[in-house]
């Protein structure tokens, strides 16, 4: 893992952009956790298409996780 790496948690959306849940930073490990209250992000879609991604550095390429996703009602 990257000490001090940025992460931005988003929803993913198709065609408008995706939105931005959280930005955080890794720990001294490199890890990072969250917790997220579900919310309807989209008054379009009942589904948040949840993943995690690191834009990359001068150093590192950019990654990204799986995608999670979740039924809010």
């Amino acid at each position: 893992g990257i000490q001090g790496a940025t992460i931005y948690i988003k929803d993913e959306d198709t065609g408008s952009g995706d939105d931005d849940i959280a930005i955080i930073k890794t720990d001294s490990s490199g890890r990072f956790s969250i917790q997220w209250t579900a919310k309807n992000m989209d008054p379009f879609d009942s589904v948040v298409e949840i993943y995690a991604v690191f834009e990359g550095s001068q150093n590192y390429d950019r990654a990204r996780s799986i995608q999670i996703n979740v039924v809010v009602n």
